[in-house]
C-alpha cells in the first residue's frame, strides 16, 4: 500500500498554556490532511460503521472494500464501494490502493450509501499489530464516552493509558483537551511512566499532560524531564514548570547536558525552599 497517510497524533508540542485549545493527538493511524487533522476519537465518534477489511477493487475516485470485522455498527453483507475524496498534491496526492491491502475504515451511512466520515483520513492502513491496538482503543473509547460519572471515565482513561499504543494516544488526547477534573489526579501514576517512553510521540504528549494534572509531589519529576535527551520533552517540561509555579528554569533547553543538570539542580533547590508557599496554576 502506498501513500496511505500513517497517523501520528500530537505532532507538535505546544506551550502548556495553549494545550486546552490547540493540542491535537492522533493514534497510531493515518489522520492528517491539509487544513485539518482528526484524532482517532474524532474519527470513531463521527462514524456509523468502523470496520477492518481488505481492498478488493481500487479505482481512481473510489475503492471497493470487503469488511471482515465490524468494530462499530453492523457488518455489511456485501462489498461496499467507498468514494475517495481528492487530496491536494501538497499533501502527497491521492492514496494508491492495491487489491488485498488491509485497512481500517470509518464510514457514515447517508441514504443507504457509505461515505468516509472524515474524508481521506477515514481509510487507514491496518497491520496485524495495529489491528489489535485499534480494536482495543475503539472499545475503550466507546466505554469512556458512554460513562456518566467522572470516576468511571477516569477508570477508562487509566485502562487506556495502560493499554496498547492507540489506546495510550487516545487517552493522552482526551487529557490534553478536556477540562481538568479532580479524578484526573488518580491517573498520574499511569502518565508518569509514559513521560520516559522511548517513543517521543508518547513521551512528549505525556509530559504535556503531566504539566496539566501534576500535583506538588510530581514537580521534581517534571523538573527532571528538563534533562531529557529529546528537545521537545525538555522544552515542554520547562514551559510546564514556569506555567505551574511561576518560576522559570535558568538556561535553555539547548544547553549542554552539564549546564542543563546545573539548571535543574538550582531550580529544585528553589522548589524545596518555596514549595509550601507556591500555589500551582493550572
Amino acid at each position: 500500500m502506498k501513500n496511505i497517510p500513517y497517523q501520528t497524533e500530537l505532532r507538535s508540542l505546544l506551550k502548556p498554556a495553549l494545550l486546552a485549545g490547540l493540542l491535537v493527538l492522533a493514534s497510531v493511524a493515518p489522520c492528517h490532511a491539509r487544513g485539518a487533522t482528526y484524532s482517532l476519537r474524532e474519527l470513531a465518534n463521527g462514524a456509523d460503521l468502523i470496520g477492518f477489511g481488505k481492498v478488493t477493487a481500487p479505482s481512481g475516485d473510489s475503492v471497493t472494500v470487503s469488511i471482515e470485522e465490524a468494530v462499530k455498527g453492523a457488518k455489511p453483507s456485501a462489498e461496499i464501494n467507498i468514494p475517495t475524496p481528492p487530496i491536494s498534491p501538497f499533501d502527497g496526492g491521492n492514496p494508491v490502493y492495491k487489491v488485498g491491502d488491509a485497512i481500517l475504515v470509518f464510514l457514515v451511512n447517508r441514504a443507504g450509501k457509505y461515505e468516509t466520515a472524515k474524508g481521506s483520513q477515514s481509510i487507514i492502513a491496518a497491520t496485524p499489530e495495529s489491528r489489535d491496538s485499534y480494536r482495543e482503543a475503539i472499545k475503550l473509547l466507546s466505554e469512556y464516552e458512554s460513562a456518566t460519572s467522572t470516576s468511571t471515565k477516569a477508570g477508562k482513561l487509566g485502562e487506556m493509558l495502560r493499554g496498547k499504543r492507540a489506546s495510550r494516544d487516545v487517552a493522552l488526547h482526551i487529557l490534553a483537551l478536556e477540562p481538568n477534573s479532580e479524578s484526573n489526579a488518580s491517573l498520574i501514576k499511569d502518565v508518569l511512566p509514559l513521560t520516559q517512553d522511548a517513543d517521543t510521540k508518547i513521551a512528549g504528549p505525556a509530559t504535556q499532560v503531566l504539566g496539566r494534572i501534576a500535583t506538588k509531589e510530581e514537580i521534581p519529576a517534571l523538573a527532571d524531564l528538563a534533562a531529557s535527551p529529546n528537545k521537545n520533552v525538555r522544552q515542554t517540561a520547562r514551559m510546564a514548570l514556569r506555567t505551574l509555579t511561576g518560576n522559570a528554569m535558568s538556561g535553555k533547553e539547548d544547553d549542554s547536558d552539564t549546564k542543563r543538570k546545573a539548571s535543574i539542580r538550582d531550580w529544585k533547590a528553589w522548589w524545596a525552599k518555596n514549595k509550601d508557599k507556591v500555589r500551582l496554576r493550572k
